[in-house]
């Protein structure tokens, strides 16, 4: 019966999360947008389904500054449903429904590690999460990459413990679904390394699933880098972006040098290369980039390392993205709630590690979060590159202060 109770309150929860979401796209409308990367993914995907090029910043240049994931994917949609208001409506409920089984991801790794009630309190928090309403009815990045690192996590956390190759091939395909989405979780399966040490993985196994899922890797991604070669002539593995996000970092946090400012060294771009592709000038930038860090550590060593470690990825958590207001929620009411968020997951996180249930796999996701971290706070800190790892900290508060809000059972499992 007990069972019983808690998947109709799981169902509820899912129903609630999708309801809001559909409250925000009918009272918004299909329009709704922050008039951003979201028009750049419409275009690109309208581009894409018309002329079979994936472009971005103009429709008539290839592009590799963004993953193809996105233009795919809404090319898909239009390619059934027109992209008229039809197909956009299309997009957008496809959207949400891929958000909502994200809070069912969520709900999978709280309850295989910590029990029902842990999922479920997560899973709570992120069906009625405000910015997440919001971007799960914008066409950006974010709903899909975070669900497929949800599943990335979920299915790890599996791998750990059942040792097998169909769990390994789930994993392989969070993965490349999310790397199709957004660059930055390519090194994120090192930090899945210390859970199989930790739960005495064979080596022997470990090996061949390695070669075995590099090999799917490859395979998945040799279309993509062929693509860009004979488009652009060389090896480019994901994109050819980082090189603006990398120099706009270096004017972030204090002590970085000053002589030029970000203004004027687009203004020289713009003069020196005024009809060069864009990934000519993003490699430009990263030039530009690398030479100011080489200044900056040879100047202040200490600065540039307080920058990076600690005023950046201060700068990625301290607030929420909520570009949008929904619900009659102030954008006020949000800010002030989320370092509450924020803080509480960090603690939940150290009290799931001083316990005995779920060490290891806290350890293993406190460690997605820090690697994310890590690779924000590399590039430009932005509080938008957080929010697809805001259910992880869900996970964090639920799993470690729920154990003091709620009775145990004999299995030491949370229970409501």
């Amino acid at each position: 019966m007990m069972h019983g109770r808690k998947h109709l309150v799981l169902v509820a929860i899912l129903l609630i999360a999708f309801l809001l979401r559909m409250y925000v796209l009918i009272t918004n409308g299909v329009s709704f947008s922050i008039h951003s990367d979201d028009i750049g993914y419409l275009r690109s995907a309208q581009t894409l389904l018309l002329t079979g090029t994936l472009t971005y910043h103009r429709s008539d240049e290839p592009t590799v500054h963004i993953m193809p994931g996105m233009p795919i994917f809404l090319a898909a949609v239009f390619a059934v449903f027109g992209h008229g208001f039809l197909g956009l409506l299309a997009a957008k409920v496809a959207i949400i429904a891929i958000g909502v089984l994200g809070v069912y991801g969520v709900y999978r790794i709280g309850r295989t590690v910590w029990g029902h009630g842990v999922g479920l309190l997560a899973a709570l928090l992120m069906a009625v999460y405000p910015p997440l309403l919001v971007v799960d009815n914008l066409l950006l990045t974010e709903t899909p990459f975070m669900t497929a690192l949800i599943f990335f996590v979920y299915y790890s956390i599996r791998l750990s413990r059942t040792r097998t190759w169909r769990d390994l091939l789930a994993v392989v395909v969070a993965y490349l679904i999310a790397l199709y989405f957004r660059p930055t979780i390519a090194l994120a399966p090192i930090c899945l390394l210390p859970l199989l040490l930790f739960k005495r993985y064979p080596l022997r196994l470990l090996t061949k699933q390695a070669i075995g899922a590099a090999l799917i890797v490859v395979l998945v991604l040799a279309p993509w880098w062929i693509r860009n070669y004979l488009q652009f002539g060389a090896f480019i593995p994901l994109t050819g972006s980082a090189g603006n996000p990398l120099l706009l970092g270096t004017y972030q946090g204090e002590g970085y040098p000053d002589t030029i400012t970000l203004d004027e060294w687009v203004n020289v771009l713009m003069r020196v290369y005024p009809s060069q592709d864009a990934y000519t000038k993003m490699k430009v930038q990263e030039t530009i980039a690398k030479y100011r860090l080489r200044q900056w550590w040879k100047h202040d060593k200490t600065s540039l390392l307080y920058s990076y470690a600690v005023l950046k990825p201060k700068i990625l958590w301290r607030k929420p993205f909520y570009p949008k207001e929904v619900l009659g929620i102030s954008y006020v009411q949000v800010h002030a709630v989320h370092r509450y968020i924020v803080g509480a997951a960090v603690a939940g996180y150290a009290l799931v590690l001083w316990r005995r249930q779920g060490r290891h796999e806290g350890a293993f996701v406190s460690l997605v979060l820090l690697y994310f971290t890590a690779i924000y706070s590399l590039y430009f800190a932005y509080e938008r590159y957080a929010l697809p790892l805001m259910p992880l900290c869900f996970l964090g508060m639920a799993a470690g202060l729920l154990p003091f809000l709620v009775r145990r059972d004999s299995d030491t499992r949370c229970t409501l």
